[in-house]
């Protein structure tokens, strides 16, 4: 998903340059009091890893702050949707529209790939890897895990994320089936809650 909000400032026009704050120093224009100019500042010493770290740092701030999931399949045909703006730590706006809605619905209906055959197939969106990988377990378990689905990780933290996953898993769920997900409601919490499972 942060690749994908990344591709996007890319391809605006003009293309959006993403700037952590050590790469970049403002000064206020003297003919114009109120307004700043931004240049960029080459700090010696930081490695190009570090930069690129701190670049999706910023990114991932922008996607959990503007993406949100849409209630049914997003086509981007749906009226006009107003546009959000971001601020960027050097002062940049951006501004997002349907882009808010059409990358996050990625996870629900993936681009066609390619299989090692060279045909097209359609992308597995999450809610049917979910029920994927309990059809693959032990038929007398599935019932239970179909009832405690958990949601962790960033990019549950798209709002309706979870009520659409519930939806859609619903719709691909064997009949008969209880299918209940389960996420904090504290967003550091679900953010983290893999890693502090794991430690």
């Amino acid at each position: 998903m942060t690749e994908q909000f990344q591709s996007m400032l890319n391809d605006s026009k003009p293309p959006v340059q993403v700037r952590p704050h050590y790469a970049f120093k403002r000064s206020e224009d003297p003919s114009r009091p109120g307004e700043y100019s931004v240049s960029d500042v080459n700090v010696p010493g930081v490695t190009l890893s570090h930069h690129a770290m701190l670049k999706k740092v910023i990114v991932d701030d922008l996607k959990e702050t503007i993406g949100r999931v849409s209630e049914s399949a997003f086509d981007g045909t749906v009226g006009n949707i107003p546009s959000v703006p971001y601020e960027l730590p050097d002062g940049q706006t951006v501004n997002v529209a349907a882009e808010r809605f059409s990358i996050p619905e990625l996870l629900f209906n993936p681009p066609a790939g390619m299989t090692d055959a060279g045909e097209s197939q359609e992308g597995m969106g999450l809610h049917k890897m979910v029920a994927e990988a309990i059809s693959k377990t032990d038929a007398d378990v599935r019932r239970e895990l179909y009832g405690n689905v958990v949601l962790t990780g960033g990019n549950t933290l798209f709002p309706l994320l979870k009520e659409r996953l519930e939806k859609e898993l619903m719709d691909v769920a064997p009949q008969l089936l209880r299918v209940k997900l389960v996420a904090s409601a504290q967003s550091s919490e679900r953010r983290y809650s893999a890693w502090t499972g794991g430690s």
